[in-house]
Formats: C-alpha cells, structure tokens, sequence
C-alpha cells in the first residue's frame, strides 16, 4: 500500500474520531457545573483556534459559578505564566 494512501486514511480517522468527541462534548456541555478548579486546565488548552471554542465557555462558566475563587485562581496563573 501506497504510504499516502496509510497517511490520507490516518487522518480521516483522526477527524472522524474528533467529531465524535467534539458531539459528546456538546452533548453534555448543559449540564457541565465547572468550578475555580477547572480553570488551569482549560487555560492550558486555549491555544489553539478550535480548542479556544471548547475552553472558554468552561472558563467563562466558573468564572459565573464563584467569582472571588476564580480570581484568585487567575491571578496564580498570571503569576506562573509571566
């Protein structure tokens, strides 16, 4: 087998896998609750244009849910990350 043909296969299943975790994610972003805790990670994934539409709303979300721990957890990272 031609190595393009392996490569053009390997990716279509890497897209095809994406969109199915893409749907499950949607599916169950309504009753997702994030708190402080789960802004790190998030913020470590926004590097990236679509990842940016997964993260955000999360940390958006608990930002929402506690104000004050949130902050607190942002002003951490800004520390660590300047």
């Amino acid at each position: 087998m031609n190595i393009r043909v392996i490569i053009n296969k390997f990716q279509f299943l890497i897209q095809r896998f994406k969109n199915q975790l893409l749907t499950f994610f949607n599916r169950i972003r309504p009753v997702l609750r994030p708190t402080h805790e789960w802004i790190k990670p998030c913020f470590l994934i926004l590097k990236g244009g679509e990842r940016q539409q997964l993260a955000l709303p999360i940390i958006l979300s608990a930002i929402e849910a506690d104000p004050a721990k949130a902050a607190q957890e942002l002003r951490h990272l800004s520390d660590d990350y300047r």
